[in-house]
């Protein structure tokens, strides 16, 4: 609805088309939530930039695809939007916005802020809201998966790697 030209009625009658019935009815109580979001929340919808960086030793990738951009209280946000039977986890949904938000790259086109909106009930959980401790547990998220795929490799006798050009987080 934010970019495809289809309005809410549209939206709605297009699930017709999924098949399973609890896929169906996930997508048609998303697009009431989100058409509700976008009543409250009456912004100028813009398109943003995805943004994908590596781990400090290139096991992975993490790439943060907002769905738009727009003014909230006066602030740029990228907003993702999630559409889930299971509840987010508002610790763990701030350690990833942290881990973004401290490798964008520092230009006019930044947003102010990023942000997770949550279908499931109507939770928009806002990168402005984390705390330090939620940046330094996105940081030991990273270095545990690290750690772990390193385990790995050495468990099947793999070589290391080293990713040099990784960015280093800003926290």
């Amino acid at each position: 609805m934010a970019f495809s030209g289809l309005n809410y009625e549209e939206a709605m009658a297009s699930t017709r088309a999924i098949k399973r019935a609890s896929e169906r009815e996930s997508a048609r109580k998303g697009l009431r939530r989100f058409q509700q979001w976008l009543t409250e929340n009456s912004g100028k919808l813009e398109p943003c930039e995805p943004i994908a960086f590596i781990s400090p030793q290139g096991y992975f990738g993490i790439k943060f695809r907002p769905d738009f951009l727009v003014e909230i209280n006066g602030r740029r946000t990228a907003i993702h939007i999630w559409n889930t039977a299971s509840k987010l986890s508002k610790n763990l949904v701030l350690a990833a916005l942290s881990l973004v938000a401290n490798r964008y790259p520092e230009d006019k086109k930044r947003p102010d802020n990023f942000a997770v909106l949550s279908l499931q009930d109507g939770t928009l959980f806002s990168w402005s809201e984390a705390s330090k401790e939620h940046g330094v547990l996105g940081e030991n998220i990273v270095a545990l998966i690290e750690r772990t795929c390193d385990a790995a490799r050495q468990e099947l006798d793999l070589p290391a790697i080293v990713n040099p050009d990784a960015p280093s987080p800003t926290v």
